[in-house]
């Protein structure tokens, strides 16, 4: 058995795209020293000012921050103040002689000593 080769049909083939005019790469730009310069100072100059800025900002935080807390302590002094003002009264009210005598007399029971219990004693200078 024989097969019959039948002839591969032709394609044409694609059409190349024709060469146009082209762009030649561009060299590099190289920039002049005083142009580098010029950059490195701008950009010196923008960081520093974005620096300070920043500065600025946490140095006012703490400003704030300190203003609060010396408010705050103004506040307590003057509850302290007052505070202290009530205990002084009662240290004073508590620490008088005519109280001291009446609670020693109710709680403890004690009473002037009389006469015959009071012993003098005097030191002679040798």
């Amino acid at each position: 058995m024989s097969l019959a080769h039948k002839p591969l049909p032709v394609i044409a083939p694609l059409p190349l795209p024709l060469p146009g005019p082209t762009r030649a790469p561009q060299p590099r730009k190289h920039y002049s020293k005083s142009h580098r310069t010029a950059l490195l100072r701008f950009g010196l100059v923008f960081g520093l000012t974005i620096v300070l800025a920043f500065v600025a900002v946490a140095w006012q935080a703490q400003i704030l921050a300190a203003r609060r807390r010396v408010q705050s302590l103004g506040t307590n002094i003057v509850r302290m103040e007052a505070e202290l003002s009530v205990m002084q009264l009662e240290v004073a009210r508590l620490s008088s002689t005519a109280r001291i005598e009446s609670e020693a007399a109710l709680r403890v029971h004690m009473s002037k000593p009389t006469e015959a219990q009071v012993i003098k004693v005097s030191f002679a200078n040798p």
